[in-house]
């Protein structure tokens, strides 16, 4: 019996798992869910599809004219493969088309991954609670239905491999697994902070062997598989791209006004306002981490637990040494709002563990809870904070008909002044 099904039959999973708070999403309903909730995020974005910033200044332009894919090509100090690859298909289609393939490969693929997150080892209630919050949570919108900006949605999927390796369990389909984790590891710099992530979790899962008298946990502990290995392939290429790139100007350990002033700024991207003061926002972030982890119930839940904050805060510390030396208005939803993607859906699936935590045997009452907190702060916010205001319509197909005919182009990008040019052909 490998150690995953010894903590699978211990009583504690036992009763985990006959309670309502951890019944395991169904998976055609959820997809049908976060599918709706994206596509209610940014509504035009099939309806009227356009690009976004570097959708037309970046990825089409470098695109246009090529027949291979720009695989190896970095934007902002990293590759960005999956756009690369979303880019390159376009171009089997009339230029026309171009934005609602952009528009639609990132609501399926952010859609994919959130709903990739039904099988982490984690209550059922924590997988609701995360689609409450995409739905919920105020945002300026610039991440749902823009190709640029999907890779903070596929960054979610990376969490997948890392709970499957700290519980033991092997991919299912690893002919499928493999390259999706290739894929997502190779899209943003996402992959470097999901495996800080499996070490913390790994070391939570060798610490507690530990003391519980394992002397040699390294013979029980799960060993890597092909997707973590894959994954840990593509963050080493991205740390490569990162350090030794042209945008290798942050400092590794960043100013303590920069960690001061992202500390500062949690409330306002997570709330959408202040509604108490920013040092008790962050001792009551720290304390629902705390308390998820004490209430996870199974090791391997707590070692997923610290994978998911420890990749967290990784996150916000790679942001507080590029603000370091970039700062930038961060104090309102406003402006910076992506950096805070994974924090602030994370901060909720952190408090209905935390409640079910604190609930004990009533701990199914721990989601409808989060949920009326999560409706009490989308209330207490305007709605152009919640949905993603309609783009400007910059009329794309006049300018797709010119490409067509091998002109020049030069044509108006959301949101403006953005400009996207390509040569003549």
């Amino acid at each position: 019996m490998t150690r995953a099904q010894d903590i699978a039959h211990t009583p504690v999973a036992t009763a985990l798992r006959n309670d309502r708070h951890d019944a395991p999403p169904d998976a055609v309903l959820a997809l049908v869910l976060v599918v709706a909730v994206l596509a209610l995020k940014a509504p035009d974005a099939l309806t009227l599809p356009q690009f976004w910033a570097e959708d037309g200044t970046l990825l089409f332009p470098e695109q246009y004219g090529h027949a291979m894919p720009r695989l190896l090509t970095s934007a902002a100090g990293y590759l960005v493969v999956l756009q690369r690859l979303v880019a390159w298909i376009a171009t089997g289609l009339s230029n026309v088309h171009a934005p609602l393939v952009y528009c639609s490969a990132a609501l399926l693929t952010g859609a994919l991954s959130l709903w990739s997150l039904r099988r982490l080892p984690l209550p059922g209630a924590a997988f609701w609670t995360l689609v409450a919050a995409v739905a919920l949570v105020p945002s300026t919108g610039e991440v749902f239905g823009t190709l640029v900006n999907v890779q903070w949605l596929v960054q979610f999927y990376l969490l997948v491999p890392v709970a499957c390796f700290l519980s033991g369990e092997k991919p299912r389909r690893p002919w499928l697994t493999v390259p999706a984790t290739a894929v997502a590891a190779l899209t943003g710099p996402f992959s470097i902070f999901a495996v800080a992530g499996a070490v913390a979790g790994y070391a939570c899962l060798w610490i507690e062997a530990r003391l519980a008298g394992n002397l040699r946990p390294h013979r029980t502990l799960p060993r890597p598989d092909a997707a973590i290995v894959t994954l840990a392939a593509g963050a080493l290429v991205q740390v490569c791209y990162v350090k030794f790139g042209a945008y290798a100007s942050s400092p590794l350990i960043p100013s303590w006004t920069a960690l001061a002033d992202i500390a500062a700024s949690l409330q306002a991207h997570t709330l959408g306002k202040m509604l108490m003061p920013n040092a008790v926002f962050c001792l009551v972030a720290a304390a629902l981490v705390v308390l998820a982890w004490s209430g996870a119930g199974t090791p391997v839940r707590r070692a997923v637990v610290a994978a998911i904050a420890a990749a967290n805060a990784a996150q916000l510390w790679t942001f507080a040494c590029k603000y370091t030396t970039q700062p930038f208005p961060i104090h309102t939803l406003g402006s910076g709002d992506r950096y805070y993607v994974m924090f602030k859906f994370g901060f909720w699936v952190c408090a209905v563990l935390a409640l079910a935590t604190l609930l004990g045997r009533r701990r199914h009452l721990a989601l409808p809870a989060t949920l009326a907190l999560l409706a009490a702060v989308a209330i207490a916010n305007p709605p152009e904070v919640l949905r993603r205001p309609t783009l400007a319509d910059f009329e794309w197909h006049k300018h797709a008909e010119r490409m067509d005919r091998g002109e020049a182009v030069t044509a108006p990008v959301n949101p403006a002044p953005w400009i996207l040019s390509v040569p003549a052909r």
